[in-house]
């Protein structure tokens, strides 16, 4: 998305290093904040046969007009659901824009993200929450869990430019990181000390609830605060995230070149444990290729296990080339798949043939 349409003013007001400095100071968004609502879960009967809130996914424009104005005032308000949710469960919402045509919200669905959702949960109390937000525009309220002695806060930041649902996933990660660095330490550290928001959010599809006074009532101490426009006037800059679009996206580019640059590496030691034109080495491959027995065989020395999976063997738990975890698995008897895969197809997507998998871990073939 080009960053030209961004920036209105403001460029040197950037409140916090690390993030874009294209923060205008009047609406300088793309288009529109778009929101839409759910109803109310109802209590009954889950799949699993157990009683439990069941939630109904099918998205309907926000009862305002598309504004972040009336959106903001709508979360500033808590409703009278308290108590027992099975009895009295809040409405949800979330920050989307819907696919043209979709009406059932689930991540494949959603088309933009406009909001910045933080759910801080485990001990991050209200004034540290807006201290950490404070330089841009948003609205603070607590959730439904909330308490005495339990701060639950959700911090609500609208975006000057909103982010593809494709691409969510890695910048609130990048978020996250950055989030906890800002407070002296590590993202693992800030999750060990209960200070790191809830990871959940990454979901495009996330729904939220409505602020409301939740199990404790109002005796929990709820607040809600608007920081920032009111009664038309811009007095904070709208978030904009186009820093973590960019760091997520070297993030992504090295690690494809790590994974691609590890596949060259055990191809390279395969051809020089297996050699590629002689016959003992056809032989091998061959057999790997076809022969159960050996394949069975290779799994036993480097260390897997043999579990039964439906009307098929499969060896699992070796430890992958690419990302060096014991994540490996492959089928013993091959009909279609033949390759070696690593269940962590997202973060290290290695597949490699069994000969490379025996070359990487140093064996010789024979």
């Amino acid at each position: 998305m080009d960053g030209s349409n961004r920036v209105e003013n403001g460029r040197d007001k950037n409140p916090a290093k690390g993030w874009c400095s294209g923060l205008s100071w009047r609406c300088g968004m793309t288009r529109p904040i778009a929101s839409v609502w759910y109803k109310a879960p109802k209590w009954g009967e889950k799949r699993d046969g157990k009683e439990g809130l069941r939630f109904d996914r099918t998205a309907r424009p926000m009862p305002l007009p598309g504004d972040w104005s009336s959106l903001a005032r709508g979360l500033l308000r808590f409703g009278k659901w308290c108590g027992d949710k099975q009895h009295s469960p809040p409405p949800l919402w979330s920050p989307i824009e819907m696919v043209p045509g979709e009406t059932w919200c689930k991540a494949v669905n959603v088309a933009w993200v406009h909001c910045l959702v933080m759910d801080y949960d485990d001990g991050t109390t209200i004034k540290d929450a807006h201290g950490r937000w404070e330089p841009w525009e948003h609205v603070l309220h607590t959730s439904w869990s909330h308490g005495p002695g339990t701060p639950k806060v959700r911090v609500v930041l609208p975006l000057i430019e909103p982010v593809a649902a494709e691409e969510w996933r890695d910048v609130y990660t990048q978020v996250l990181r950055w989030d906890a660095e800002r407070s002296g330490m590590s993202e693992a550290d800030a999750a060990e000390a209960g200070l790191r928001a809830d990871r959940a959010c990454k979901d495009p599809s996330r729904m939220f609830y409505v602020p409301a006074l939740g199990k404790h009532g109002h005796d929990a101490g709820h607040v809600s605060r608007w920081h920032g426009a009111q009664d038309g006037e811009d007095a904070r800059p709208w978030l904009c995230l186009h820093d973590m679009r960019m760091a997520a996206k070297a993030l992504e580019a090295a690690q494809a070149a790590a994974m691609e640059r590890r596949r060259a590496e055990s191809r390279a030691r395969a051809r020089d444990v297996v050699g590629s034109r002689d016959d003992a080495g056809a032989e091998v491959r061959r057999r790997l290729m076809e022969d159960g027995s050996a394949r069975l065989r290779l799994g036993e020395q480097l260390g897997g296990r043999v579990i039964q999976r439906q009307a098929e063997q499969v060896v699992k738990g070796v430890q992958c080339p690419g990302c060096g975890r014991p994540s490996l698995w492959w089928i013993v008897e091959p009909v279609a798949l033949r390759r070696a895969v690593c269940d962590h197809q997202n973060s290290c997507g290695y597949r490699g043939l069994l000969w490379e998998v025996a070359a990487a871990a140093g064996l010789v073939l024979s």
